[in-house]
C-alpha cells in the first residue's frame, strides 16, 4: 500500500528563482518529516524548475507540478489535489519557515478537532532576508467573519496549516482572484463552521516589498470589493452593518501602503479621504490608536490591517 503522508505542503512558484532555494531548505528542515512538498511552477520563464529539479532528486519528499501560468490561486488548488492528506500547509517561494512551523501547527491541529486552520505570527525580512525587527501580532481570540472584511489576520497564506476536511468545506481557492483571495477563502471557512486561531510562536519569515506593494494599492482595494461582494453573498446583514467599519479600516490601510512608495503621496490622501468618507468615527478612532501604538516602546507591529473592535 502507498504511504500517504500526514501532511501535503504546496509551494506555488512562478519566477522565483532568487529566493525558491531558501524556501524550500527551510521546508525541508522540519522537524515533523512526514510531508509531501509540493511545488507548483506555475509557467516561469527564468531558473526556478531547474533549481525545484535539483532538489528533487536529491529528496524523495519533493514532488515538482509544472503547469501554464494560471495564478497563485490554481497553482495551490494543483497542489493540494495531489495527495490525498490529512492535513495542508502553504509556503510562499519567497518564505521561510523555522524548523519547528510544522510541527508546532500540526499538534495543535491534532488536540483540537473543531480547529480548521492552525497560523503562526511572522517576523518580516527585506528583499536582502534581513530582519526588519517588525512582525505580525495575533489576536488571543478565534478570528471571526468580521475580522476578516477588514484585514487578514493570518498575514499571509505561507502562515496556514488546515485539515484538508476543513479545506473541503470551504472549496477551493477563487482563480479570478489575485488579490484578498486568501481573506476570502477564510470568510468561507469560518462560514462554514470552522475555527481559525494562532499561535505568537514566530516560526514564518515573511518577506516584505515594501515598494511592489506601494504600487499595487489599486487592485488591492479592488480585489478587497470583490470580496466583500462575495461575503455578501454569504452572510449579507453581516456585511451590511460591518462595511462603513470595514472599509475605513482598509481604505487606511491602503493609504499606508501607498506611502511606502515615494510617489504616491496623492493615493495615499485619497485612499484617507475615502476612509473619512466611509466611516469618520471608525477613521478617527485608527489613527488615535495607530499614533498611541507607534509611541509604545516595541518593536512588534502589523503591517495587515490591524482589526478595530
Amino acid at each position: 500500500m502507498t504511504h500517504i503522508p500526514q501532511a501535503i505542503v504546496v509551494m506555488p512558484c512562478f519566477n522565483a528563482a532568487e529566493f525558491v532555494a531558501s524556501a524550500i531548505e527551510s521546508v525541508l528542515a522540519q522537524t515533523h518529516r512526514d510531508f509531501i512538498l509540493a511545488i507548483v511552477d506555475d509557467g516561469s520563464s527564468d531558473a526556478t524548475v531547474d533549481i525545484i529539479r535539483a532538489y528533487q532528486h536529491a529528496d524523495a519528499r519533493v514532488k515538482l507540478i509544472q503547469q501554464p501560468n494560471s495564478g497563485p490561486s490554481a497553482a495551490r488548488n494543483r497542489g493540494i489535489a495531489c495527495v490525498d492528506s490529512k492535513y495542508i500547509a502553504l509556503i510562499d517561494s519567497d518564505d521561510i519557515w523555522l524548523p519547528h512551523h510544522l510541527e508546532e501547527n500540526l499538534d495543535r491541529l491534532e488536540a483540537d478537532s473543531a480547529l480548521g486552520v492552525s497560523f503562526a505570527a511572522c517576523s518580516y525580512i527585506s528583499h536582502r532576508s534581513e530582519p526588519l525587527g517588525t512582525g505580525s501580532r495575533i489576536a488571543k481570540q478565534s478570528i471571526t467573519k468580521r475580522d476578516l472584511l477588514s484585514g487578514n489576520p493570518t498575514t499571509t497564506c505561507s502562515s496556514l496549516v488546515f485539515r484538508r476536511q476543513a479545506f473541503q468545506s470551504a472549496g477551493p481557492f477563487r482563480t479570478d482572484m489575485k488579490f484578498a483571495e486568501d481573506q476570502e477563502w477564510l470568510f468561507r471557512l469560518v462560514n462554514a463552521g470552522w475555527r481559525i486561531e494562532g499561535s505568537d510562536s514566530r516560526t514564518v519569515r515573511y518577506r516584505v516589498a515594501a515598494s511592489s506593494l506601494s504600487s499595487q494599492t489599486d487592485k488591492m482595494k479592488a480585489g478587497w470589493q470583490q470580496f466583500i461582494l462575495i461575503a455578501e453573498q454569504l452572510d449579507p446583514d453581516l456585511v451590511k452593518r460591518e462595511r462603513p467599519r470595514a472599509e475605513a479600516v482598509m481604505n487606511l490601510y491602503w493609504a499606508r501602503r501607498a506611502l511606502s512608495g515615494k510617489r504616491c503621496t496623492r493615493s495615499a490622501l485619497g485612499y484617507l479621504a475615502d476612509a473619512f468618507r466611509s466611516s469618520p468615527i471608525h477613521t478617527l478612532e485608527r489613527i488615535a490608536a495607530s499614533a498611541h501604538t507607534s509611541m509604545r516602546p516595541s518593536s512588534t507591529a502589523a503591517t495587515s490591517p490591524v482589526i478595530a473592535n
